[in-house]
C-alpha cells in the first residue's frame, strides 16, 4: 500500500504532508466502507494518472469511491474511469460526484446496464454530450436512462452502448443536419432547446 501511495504522490507531485494525509484518508475510508487500502489506492492512482493531481480533491474522492465500490460491487479502476469522464467531459466537480454516482448506480439497479459497464463506455459517450452543451447532473441522468433504454433492444451491454454511441454520432452528423435543414428544422437549435 505504501509503495502504491508513493507512486501516486510522485505522479501527483504531492508533498510528504499531502501524501501522509491522503494515506490517512484512504485508511479511514477502507475501514468505514469495507474496502482494502490497496483497492482505494488503485482508484486514486487512476484519478492521478487521468490528470487529477490535487491532493485535497483526492481526499474528497477516496471515501466516495470506497462507498460506491461497496454499494455497486464495481472496481476502483472502473469508478476512477467514471469519475474522470464525469469531471473532464460533463464538468461534474467534487460536490456533484457522489450524487452522480448514485444516479448511475440507481439506473443500473433499475435496468440491466450496471455502473461497471458504464465505466467502459462513459469516456466515449460523455464528449458527445459535452459537445451538445449538456453537462452536470442533467447529462448524467440522461446517459444513465438512455443506456437502460438502449439495453432493452440489444443482446448485450456492449452492443447497447455501441448502438447508442452510433445513434448520437448519426444525430449530430453533417448529413443529418443537412436533411433537417431541407425540412426547415435547425436540429442543433432544437436539441439545445430540448
Amino acid at each position: 500500500f505504501q509503495d502504491s501511495l508513493r507512486d501516486t504522490a510522485i505522479t501527483g507531485e504531492f508533498s510528504k504532508a499531502e501524501e501522509a494525509k491522503l494515506g490517512s484518508t484512504i485508511r479511514a475510508s477502507a475501514l468505514q466502507w469495507n474496502q482494502t487500502q490497496m483497492e482505494i489506492s488503485k482508484g486514486m492512482g487512476v484519478l492521478v494518472a487521468g490528470g487529477l493531481q490535487d491532493a485535497k480533491a483526492l481526499e474528497a474522492y477516496a471515501p466516495i469511491l470506497a462507498k460506491s465500490a461497496t454499494a455497486t460491487r464495481a472496481s476502483m479502476d472502473d469508478l476512477g474511469s467514471v469519475v474522470l469522464a464525469l469531471r473532464n467531459n460533463l464538468k461534474v466537480g467534487e460536490e456533484g460526484i457522489e450524487g452522480s454516482l448514485n444516479m448511475l448506480a440507481y439506473a443500473g439497479k433499475r435496468g440491466q446496464f450496471e455502473i461497471r459497464d458504464m465505466a467502459k463506455w462513459l469516456p466515449t459517450l460523455t464528449p458527445t454530450y459535452a459537445s451538445m452543451g449538456v453537462s452536470g447532473k442533467e447529462a448524467v441522468a440522461e446517459i444513465g436512462a438512455s443506456l437502460q433504454i438502449a439495453r432493452k433492444g440489444a443482446g448485450s451491454n456492449d452492443e447497447a452502448a455501441n448502438n447508442y454511441r452510433k445513434f448520437l454520432q448519426k444525430l449530430f452528423s453533417q448529413d443529418t443536419k443537412k436533411d433537417f435543414e431541407k425540412a426547415g428544422v435547425n436540429i442543433e437549435a432544437s436539441m439545445k432547446n430540448l
